[in-house]
């Protein structure tokens, strides 16, 4: 039902589909995804890649949110998972997930944060932050060939 409906209408920019197994069949409990970096944000000009793994007890427990590679922000473990029980109901959809996913990004919960060089960075200043930001967009961005730009300072410090 989540996909047909997902199929149907999703907001734009935005990606998600099951993954194929091995055997070539969908696997409908593991979801590649695709969030657009906020527009006027730091975040901007990026398609962030996630996957989403359903428990079996879906909706009941929420998905695991995996963001790959992993991004440095204050609620995302250094693993790439998405700290997502600070927003999770169980009437939430694939699309309310990744929407919510996509506002995080740009709106870190500092009252929950689960990685703190990204949180200190934040609380540190708020420019810093988005300067470190805004490099791991181009960076993820253009993967395939080094940045030409040097990172801020505090991206080696992490």
């Amino acid at each position: 039902m989540e996909r047909k409906s997902w199929n149907r209408s999703h907001p734009a920019g935005f990606e998600a589909h099951p993954s194929r197994s091995s055997d070539g069949t969908l696997n409908l409990m593991v979801w590649q995804c695709a969030v657009p970096g906020r527009k006027y944000t730091p975040w901007e000009g990026c398609q962030y890649k996630l996957k989403l793994f359903f428990p079996v007890d879906y909706p009941e427990e929420p998905p695991v949110c995996k963001f790959v590679p992993a991004l440095l922000h204050p609620n995302i473990f250094p693993s790439g998972i998405v700290c997502h029980s600070i927003l999770w109901h169980p009437d939430m959809t694939p699309e309310q997930i990744l929407t919510a996913t996509q506002d995080l990004l740009h709106n870190p919960d500092r009252d929950h944060p689960v990685r703190s060089d990204a949180y200190k960075l934040l609380e540190r200043s708020q420019q810093e932050y988005d300067e470190v930001i805004r490099f791991q967009a181009l960076n993820i961005t253009d993967q395939s060939h080094p940045p030409t730009a040097n990172p801020p300072a505090e991206a080696h410090s992490f």
